[in-house]
């Protein structure tokens, strides 16, 4: 069970306890609770647009992850486009905590739950990924 997350302080390219953005939380969590250690990706920066996606992208459709369709488990990583319209580009992540709870960092809040279900991430929803490592 993962817990003990929320309410981390949002802080671009943070990656620790004292403040973590969107892949700062994922890498704490995946580091902390499945002894996993990502890439810390600080080039990623959600306010520059086109190539924090581009670098999202590229690390979760690597050969380290694999696409989810369906059932989302603790530990999988929930890519969402930065805002609701349809063609926004996908520059945020979350990680799944419980079987349809999403854990997740945003600048104005710091990190939360929220169920996958809600209509704020259903339709910024780009794509689910496991680590392969993970896959059993």
């Amino acid at each position: 069970m993962i817990t003990g997350y929320s309410g981390i302080p949002y802080k671009s390219k943070g990656r620790s306890l004292i403040g973590v953005d969107c892949w700062g939380l994922v890498r704490l969590v995946f580091s902390k609770e499945a002894d996993i250690e990502l890439p810390l990706h600080t080039e990623i920066d959600p306010s520059e647009g086109l190539k924090a996606a581009r670098a999202l992208k590229d690390a979760l459709t690597s050969e380290t992850w694999l696409e989810v369709k369906y059932d989302p488990l603790p530990f999988d990583v929930v890519l969402m486009r930065n805002d609701y319209r349809a063609g926004g580009i996908a520059t945020h992540v979350g990680i799944m905590v419980f079987p349809q709870i999403l854990l997740q960092t945003e600048t104005a809040t710091g990190s939360y739950l929220m169920e996958l279900s809600d209509p704020s991430i259903q339709c910024r929803l780009d794509g689910i990924y496991r680590h392969r490592e993970l896959d059993q």
